[in-house]
């Protein structure tokens, strides 16, 4: 069975970003989930960051429902908004711990060249989390090792699945 794991920097870069698909693949009753890699803290100038981070979470946690994602299958990791590194091991391996525990076998991430910092560094955090996750090493972040094809497919030439058409 598909397993599609989303990943979004903050609460609605999934809606914004694949909501059709998402919606798509719930419907065809694939197993989806969403990570969240902040709260999205820091996202207004007039609503205090420990405000507004449980607000949008709420938000999101409706919003993916009408989707048809249950909340269940939300994970919230609350890195720092405005504070993803790559480089960070203790993001690294967060990440990383989600994949081998989900074990997608399709990923949704921000666009590498995307104009957001964070939405920059969440591909890249990513991109790196999953060639790792396939190693035996790093038994400290859990799990057993999934295998990632390592293959970028660029959205242009990417194959449609016929559901989404």
């Amino acid at each position: 069975m598909s397993r599609v794991l989303v990943v979004a920097p903050h609460p609605d870069d999934e809606v914004l970003g694949c909501g059709g698909s998402i919606a798509l693949h719930c419907r065809a009753g694939r197993t989806v989930g969403v990570l969240y890699l902040t709260s999205g803290e820091h996202a207004s100038p007039t609503v205090p960051p420990e405000e507004l981070g449980p607000i949008r979470e709420t938000e999101a946690v409706a919003a993916t429902a009408v989707l048809g994602v249950p909340a269940d299958a939300l994970t919230w990791l609350r890195f720092p908004d405005g504070g993803l590194d790559s480089r960070d091991p203790g993001q690294l391996g967060a990440v990383m711990a989600v994949l081998r525990r989900f074990r997608p076998t399709l990923l949704y991430l921000p666009h590498p060249g995307d104009g957001s910092f964070d939405h920059r560094e969440a591909a890249a955090l990513c991109l790196r989390a999953a060639g790792m996750a396939g190693s035996a090493n790093f038994p400290e972040w859990g799990g057993r090792p999934v295998a990632a094809s390592g293959k970028l497919t660029p959205w242009g030439a990417a194959k449609v699945d016929p559901l989404l058409r």
